[in-house]
């Protein structure tokens, strides 16, 4: 069963959403739509980074404009999914609609 975490400044319900939202199977979502096969926390990062809550931003000719974000350590609270090793995401939309997203 799925936990909520508290964390300042993030709404506890929002890996709730996430699951009532969407599919999710061992942590991928897999419901049809633009973050089919991306990992939970996708949704998550994606609508912070069109609020303008990116950390960073990085260009280039093959994807266009990426979001970045810095994990720390309230969204590991948040989603226990992001690996140890993960530093960073960065996120942009593809020609297709698709969500991608790079652990770093």
């Amino acid at each position: 069963m799925e936990t909520e975490q508290t964390v300042p400044g993030i709404p506890a319900h929002v890996r709730g959403e996430i699951l009532a939202a969407y599919t999710v199977v061992g942590g991928y979502i897999r419901s049809p739509g633009k973050f089919q096969n991306a990992p939970l926390y996708a949704p998550y990062f994606w609508s912070q980074g069109l609020e303008g809550f990116w950390d960073d931003e990085e260009d280039s000719d093959d994807r266009g404009t990426a979001f970045v974000f810095f994990i720390n350590p309230d969204d590991r609270k948040i989603f226990p999914e992001l690996s140890p090793s993960t530093t960073q995401l960065v996120m942009w939309e593809d020609t297709q609609g698709f969500v991608n997203i790079e652990s770093r």
